[in-house]
C-alpha cells in the first residue's frame, strides 16, 4: 500500500481528508466561537462531539451544522462516538438531509471498533480514530513491540501505520514537536500480512477502551 504525508480520503461530499492529522487543538463550542478563534472565513470538517445530548439534543446540533454548511461557513460535518444506531436514528429525523461524513471514535488495536468500522464503510461515511495511541497505556504491549523492532520503528509508529491500513483517519495528539515529526514518519515500511493477523487478536472490544466514550452505552 502506498502511502505518503499527503495521502487522503475520500469524504461522500467530494471532499478531501488528510488521512494522518498532527497537533491539537481543542475547539470552542460553537461554529462562530470556532471560526472567530481560528480567524477563518470556514472550517473544513466540525464534528457533534458526543452522542450524550439524547436524540432531541443529537438532532438540533445537527440542524444548525447543516445550516452552517448551508451558510458556507463549514464545508464539511460528522460526528463524534457514534454508534451505527445513533446515525440511523439521525438520518431518519425531520429535516436531516445531509449525512455525517466523518464518525471519530476511539479506535486502535486494542479496541478495533470492527462493527462501527463496518457501518461506516458500507455507508460511505470515513472512520477517524481518536486516542489511536492509547495515551500511552498500551504501546509496551510485547507484539506490538517485537513487530516495532522488526521494521526498525517505535510502537507508536506501528500502531498508526495499521490505521491507514485499515483506510482509517488517525488524530495522534501531541504538542511535542518531537512526537509529532516522530507521528508522521509512518510511510516508508508496510505491515505484512503476518503483521496484520497478529495485531488483529489484540482486540478486546469495549474491553480495550482507554477513554470514556463507549457509543454503544449511549441512548
Amino acid at each position: 500500500m502506498s502511502l505518503t504525508l499527503a495521502s487522503t480520503v475520500k469524504l461522500n461530499n467530494g471532499l478531501d481528508l488528510p488521512l494522518l492529522a498532527l497537533g491539537v487543538y481543542e475547539s470552542p463550542t460553537s461554529v462562530e466561537k470556532s471560526r472567530y478563534a481560528l480567524q477563518l472565513d470556514y472550517i473544513d470538517l466540525y464534528l457533534v462531539h458526543s452522542p450524550l445530548a439524547g436524540a432531541s439534543g443529537r438532532h438540533e446540533a445537527w440542524l444548525a451544522l447543516q445550516d452552517a454548511v448551508k451558510e458556507g461557513k463549514v464545508k464539511s460535518i460528522g460526528v463524534s462516538n457514534f454508534s451505527p444506531a445513533h446515525i440511523e436514528q439521525l438520518l431518519k429525523s425531520e429535516g436531516v438531509y445531509i449525512q455525517p461524513a466523518v464518525n471519530q471514535i476511539e479506535m486502535h488495536p486494542w479496541n478495533q471498533q470492527k462493527e462501527i468500522v463496518a457501518y461506516c464503510k458500507k455507508e460511505g461515511i470515513v472512520v477517524q480514530a481518536h486516542t489511536p495511541l492509547t495515551q500511552g497505556k498500551k504501546l509496551g504491549d510485547p507484539m506490538i513491540c517485537g513487530i516495532a523492532k522488526k521494521h526498525g520503528k517505535t510502537a507508536a509508529q506501528v500502531v498508526l501505520r495499521w490505521l491507514l491500513q485499515q483506510d482509517v483517519v488517525a488524530i495522534p495528539k501531541s504538542e511535542n514537536p518531537g512526537r509529532i515529526k516522530e507521528n508522521a514518519d509512518i510511510h516508508d515500511f508496510t505491515l505484512d500480512q503476518k503483521d496484520l493477523d497478529l495485531i488483529a487478536t489484540l482486540d478486546q472490544g469495549q474491553n480495550g477502551s482507554v477513554t470514556i466514550w463507549n457509543p454503544w452505552t449511549i441512548e
